[in-house]
């Protein structure tokens, strides 16, 4: 799937969603948006 393809799609999925980072006292972790942008967000943590 191209760059464009992907920007082109309203609702991201696990396979098209970029991966974004954030770090907090050292620990990086990485997460996706899934989803539509509007309702409630759900949030997974896994180790």
């Amino acid at each position: 799937m191209t760059q464009l393809a992907i920007a082109n799609e309203d609702v991201a999925m696990l396979e098209t969603a970029p991966t974004y980072y954030v770090e907090g006292h050292g620990i990086r972790f990485a997460y996706r948006r899934l989803g539509p942008a509007t309702g409630t967000p759900l949030s997974e943590c896994a180790s």
